[in-house]
């Protein structure tokens, strides 16, 4: 069964959004600014992230509406819709991933990627770095051009192929990366920005 993951734009609680409405602590996925373009949600863990969490404040507030950073809360009731649609299974975990136009494949799924390499989260500047990049690849329009190109096959063949192609674009510019530090796949469903009400 195909469907579209969709963040409803509701206001959000003074609460829930730090003093920059680009980064947030435990919004929930229904209340993430409508008009950002790439999304970056992370998850923490037994790790410390300080290093992490303190690059990530200063790079959501500096991208404006094109990045929003979200603290998540493993409290967040969409925490295990978020876990099954990112194959998250270690902590802490930074997932990033885009609207429809800069993350789609051709199948409508949509790409994202999964950051939660122990070793990755032990080199801070490393790891901020990354995400730096994959933010500008995917506000670059590389990210879907990369998805796009090729023949699409069939089943696990696809996956493969669109981690490969996507991989190509990222290895260049990301040279300290390691293939085995990120996760590339793509979820069910394309990413639209609803107003609440919407669906």
């Amino acid at each position: 069964m195909a469907y579209n993951i969709v963040f409803i734009d509701q206001e959000a609680s003074a609460d829930t959004l730090g003093n920059d409405r680009n980064v947030g602590e435990n919004v929930f996925l229904s209340d993430v600014p409508k008009d950002s373009k790439v999304f970056l949600f992370f998850y923490p863990g037994g790790l410390d992230t300080d290093d992490v969490e303190r690059g990530l404040r200063d790079l959501g507030n500096r991208t404006g509406d094109n990045l929003f950073v979200n603290f998540g809360s493993l409290a967040d009731p969409d925490y295990r819709s978020s876990v099954e649609r990112f194959g998250i299974k270690l902590l802490p975990v930074i997932v990033m991933t885009a609207i429809a136009p800069l993350a789609e494949t051709p199948t409508g799924e949509t790409t994202f990627f999964r950051l939660d390499s122990v070793s990755l989260f032990e080199r801070p500047a490393d790891l901020l770095r990354t995400v730096e990049k994959l933010f500008n690849l995917f506000l670059d329009g590389k990210v879907t051009e990369a998805a796009r190109s090729g023949q699409i096959a069939q089943g696990q063949a696809a996956a493969a192929s669109l981690a490969g192609r996507i991989w190509r674009i990222i290895q260049p510019v990301i040279t300290w990366l390691s293939r085995l530090e990120i996760t590339i796949e793509a979820a069910t469903g394309k990413i639209e920005v609803k107003a609440g009400g919407d669906s």
